[in-house]
């Protein structure tokens, strides 16, 4: 048997002869594939040959033999290797690999033999931001949601370390950005009479509403303050002269 790979079907055929070298028949021949006897067997009259089927179910060496029950024989038809198989591994982000602040990462695993296309079911390590995990795979897929990423670009790496019938290590990776959300300045002043000091009330929150923290740079008619905000900040200027003023 050569050129057989994982999951390939094999055909046995065999002949039972007498002393004389005719080829026979009785029910007790029997086939074996690794010591595991094959139960369904078919015999041709006219061909005078036994005939048994399997898959192929592991890599490495195989060892098919026939045994004949009346004198405990085993006769040796073969032994062969078959080679270790090659996976490919997949893994993606949903939306386009684009998320908000607080938003659910959808991560998306692909597993499969790459000749047949068949998922494999195994477990694989997940690396993402420098935490590692372990990630059930079944039937070729898996998928799971992280959170709590600041705004920036992250890495996720999957590593597939192979079993006894798939080499490995097997990576694949892929990035995926957290945006930071816009920010929405909103600054407030009112008229003030001479000797007074200016209160400027400055707010920043994203476009859902919430405190946003940040420096803010004020441009008062050409004289710049630098202004740590925390959602809200009230600022006083004293000593304005009398005149307009314009606050951006």
């Amino acid at each position: 048997v050569t050129d057989k790979e994982l999951g390939d079907a094999v055909v046995v055929n065999a002949t039972l002869t007498d002393e004389f070298g005719n080829a026979i028949y009785d029910p007790r021949f029997r086939i074996t594939v690794d010591g595991n006897v094959i139960e369904d067997i078919a015999y041709d009259a006219d061909l005078r040959l036994y005939t048994s089927n399997y898959t192929i179910e592991h890599v490495g060496e195989i060892i098919v033999s026939t045994s004949y029950e009346s004198d405990n024989i085993a006769i040796l038809i073969g032994i062969y290797d078959v080679p270790k198989e090659n996976a490919t591994l997949i893994v993606t982000t949903g939306q386009n690999n684009i998320f908000a602040l607080n938003d659910n990462v959808t991560v998306f695993i692909s597993l499969y033999d790459n000749d047949t296309l068949v998922g494999l079911t195994e477990n694989i390590t997940v690396i993402i931001n420098d935490t590692s995990m372990t990630v059930e795979v079944i039937n070729g897929t898996a998928s799971f949601n992280v959170t709590g990423f600041e705004p920036g670009q992250y890495a996720i790496t999957g590593i597939f370390e192979g079993n006894n019938n798939y080499n490995g290590p097997v990576y694949d990776s892929a990035v995926f950005d957290v945006l930071r959300p816009d920010r929405i300045l909103s600054i407030e002043v009112e008229d003030i009479n001479f000797g007074e000091a200016a209160v400027i009330n400055i707010t920043v929150t994203d476009n859902k509403g919430n405190k946003e923290k940040g420096t803010v740079i004020l441009n008062v008619s050409g004289q710049e303050i630098v202004v740590i905000v925390d959602g809200n900040k009230s600022v006083e200027i004293a000593g304005l002269p009398v005149g307009e003023y314009t606050i951006n």
